[in-house]
């Protein structure tokens, strides 16, 4: 009896662990994330800058994304799967979506550490990670939190900058937290 027992809970834990894993739905397929260089990162901000200026102001006028960054206790909003597109519309959540199918970006953060004024996106393969910084902020400690954890912090426009650096951040996962 006790044999049948833990086997059943086995099994339930290897059905468990399958439908987690199957119920990650990233917004693009990790098949089709990239990191690009520094030079290739401006290229590709040259190239859809309407595009990086329009989700950044979707994203930073959003309230309840700003509401799940502060009470979050990491205080920090990813955005990388369809479970956050109940807080955009359906037009806004089409929008990033584009973003991402046209960049291979991995993901867009709001952290409230480094300033909640700021966006980061994200593209990242196993190694390297590229990031590009909207900062609407002029303020000092916002980027000093940048560059002291990018290996280049380079002002590429007038609210925008561009850093890289060796698998700085986690990797996505369902980790607690990682909102």
């Amino acid at each position: 009896m006790k044999r049948i027992v833990i086997f059943g809970l086995i099994f339930l834990f290897i059905l468990l662990c399958i439908s987690c894993n199957q119920s990650l739905d990233y917004i693009i397929d990790k098949t089709q994330w990239k990191s690009y260089s520094i030079e290739e990162l401006i290229g590709v901000y040259n190239q859809y800058n309407k595009e990086f200026n329009h989700v950044a102001e979707i994203v930073l006028e959003n309230e309840t994304i700003e509401q799940i960054m502060l009470d979050s206790q990491e205080e920090v909003v990813s955005i990388w799967d369809e479970t956050k597109s109940a807080y955009f519309s359906d037009e806004e959540w089409n929008d990033i979506k584009t973003l991402f199918r046209l960049t291979g970006m991995n993901r867009i953060e709001r952290n409230v550490k480094s300033g909640k004024d700021v966006i980061k996106y994200i593209f990242r393969d196993s190694n390297f990670t590229t990031k590009l910084f909207y900062c609407v902020t002029d303020d000092e400690q916002d980027l000093l939190y940048h560059k002291q954890r990018t290996s280049i912090f380079q002002k590429i426009d007038e609210y925008w900058w561009v850093g890289y650096s060796f698998d700085s951040i986690a990797p996505v996962s369902t980790t607690v937290g990682y909102h």
